[in-house]
């Protein structure tokens, strides 16, 4: 009789033992230190993909870098600055720099 209850009783610790996960808590998380790289570029409008609620411009400077830069409504300090750009013409921006997949992004905070 009492084989049978040790069973049942080692399963139920074993279910509610605590799962112990560990890391470093020293060192929280806080979004306001991350460093954001502002840059501002100008170059001439390759390609344009639109999107949701704006576009992606594929950019080539006069150094014959590529980035490819987000304008929307939603992510410019003044969304009346919006402005729907045409391959082609020549755009210049500003706004928070990031890569992906090694190639330059630029979510534009301002159309200068």
């Amino acid at each position: 009789m009492k084989k049978n209850l040790i069973i049942p009783v080692l399963l139920v610790m074993l279910g509610c033992a605590e799962n112990k996960n560990t890391y470093n808590s020293s060192t929280p998380f806080n979004q306001s230190e991350i460093k954001k790289t502002i840059k501002t570029i100008e170059g001439d409008v390759l390609e344009i993909n639109q999107g949701k609620d704006g576009y992606t411009a594929k950019l080539k400077t006069n150094t014959e870098e590529i980035y490819f830069v987000t304008i929307s409504h939603a992510n410019l300090n003044n969304p009346t600055q919006y402005k729907n750009a045409k391959v082609g013409e020549k755009l210049k921006v500003s706004g928070e720099l990031w890569k992906m997949k090694n190639e330059n992004q630029i979510t534009v905070r301002e159309i200068l």
